[in-house]
């Protein structure tokens, strides 16, 4: 993934799709993810901010996202789209 990149996460109770967008929004990779998954795909990937729908389960992730050294942002549910 280059420099600059965005990964948006959609998160769910058992599968979670992310999505890897480089600095000029074309899409770089998407994956579906069970929930063991998750953190390994994450820290495997080059530092990145990572967007995330703002809702209830939006609390845990995005201190699990930091410990990987990793900046979260969350956005409004109607900035994100299916």
């Amino acid at each position: 993934m280059t420099e600059g990149a965005r990964v948006k996460a959609q998160i769910a109770q058992r599968v979670f799709q992310a999505h890897a967008v480089g600095p000029v929004s074309e899409e770089v990779t998407r994956s579906k993810l069970q929930r063991a998954e998750l953190l390994p795909h994450f820290a495997q990937l080059q530092p990145s901010l990572i967007l995330m729908e703002a809702c209830g389960a939006a609390q845990h992730w995005p201190q699990e996202f930091s410990k990987l050294g990793r900046e979260v942002k969350l956005i409004a549910p109607q900035f994100v789209r299916p």
